[in-house]
């Protein structure tokens, strides 16, 4: 289960070994850039050097795919081998972490599992991403919003939603906010959402909020296939904040999540935690940046 080693100079003797558990294997640590889960993982690198740390193992479990129970078992046997532990979002977490606990190594995770969680993890402020978004639709004036998602019923998922419908009603606006579940998260999975959505609803929606960037990259597609101008007959808003929303066309309005910042705090709390001797830290959420860009139009104060 180990996916690869990773050899860098470190300011210390000993290299301190840090466990991965995500939801898939193939990630392209050497182009941080394409997507979420590389580029998060690029940070947490960064951090574990600036402390002196190397990264010599990172071990994937298929754990996305359900088997939460080979996850917990594999948990256990590497767990004698690592100093700490990060976790990234997959279906079914919540089950294993009791195992984490029983590991007796720090861990953090990627987002909060819920919302009754206050500790040991490193977030965006997915509630602040939906309210901006919120108040970009009413300050247009938009009645008719979709909101995409994948259809993992994720704590920050739910977090966008809230923040989006509290946005809106900020602006006095009284909008049908309409949800649509996508199969995963990729381009493919926008397009067949957004496609679907329009054939069955009939109406095309003023404003579409996808709670990815390759979600709303498909949402863009779908609708040019279905002859709709974007931004000028829908607007569309993205939520990661990936390099490729830049060149895209037209180029996509989004909420950049700070990836990067994520891993580098991340290895910094397990650092600290290691250090300390302590399975408990508070956790951190970190604001976001809302990008402007050619998916949108402009808002009315802006306007000539």
């Amino acid at each position: 289960y180990i996916k690869r080693t990773i050899d860098v100079p470190v300011k210390a003797a000993a290299a301190i070994t840090f466990g991965v558990l995500a939801e898939r294997r193939n990630i392209d640590l050497h182009d941080p850039k394409l997507e979420w889960t590389s580029t998060i993982l690029y940070g947490f690198q960064q951090g574990l050097m600036e402390h002196g740390h190397a990264l010599k193992a990172i071990p994937f479990y298929d754990a996305y795919s359900g088997e939460i129970e080979g996850a917990r078992e594999n948990l256990l046997k590497l767990a004698p081998s690592l100093s700490g532990l990060l976790v990234f979002p997959f279906l079914g977490m919540e089950k294993c972490i009791s195992t984490l606990n029983e590991t007796d190594i720090p861990w953090i995770t990627v987002n909060q599992i819920g919302h009754a969680g206050t500790s040991n993890f490193v977030s965006a402020d997915y509630y602040g991403a939906g309210l901006q978004v919120g108040k970009l639709f009413g300050e247009l004036g938009f009645k008719r919003v979709l909101y995409m998602r994948t259809d993992s019923g994720s704590y920050s998922e739910s977090l966008r939603e809230h923040g989006l419908r509290d946005g809106l009603l900020a602006c006095g606006g009284a909008a049908e906010i309409q949800v649509v579940n996508c199969e995963q998260h990729l381009v493919k999975d926008g397009m067949n959402a957004m496609d679907g959505f329009l054939r069955k609803s009939g109406s095309a929606p003023q404003g579409v909020f996808a709670s990815g960037d390759l979600l709303a990259m498909g949402a863009i597609r779908a609708c040019q296939e279905h002859n709709l101008q974007v931004p000028e007959q829908v607007a569309v808003v993205g939520s990661t904040g990936i390099e490729a929303g830049c060149h895209f066309n037209p180029s996509l309005t989004t909420v950049s999540l700070p990836m990067l910042r994520m891993g580098i705090e991340a290895a910094h709390m397990l650092d600290a935690l290691t250090q300390e001797k302590s399975m408990t830290t508070p956790g951190i959420i970190l604001p976001v940046e809302f990008l402007e860009r050619g998916s949108t139009p402009r808002r009315p104060s802006s306007l000539d």
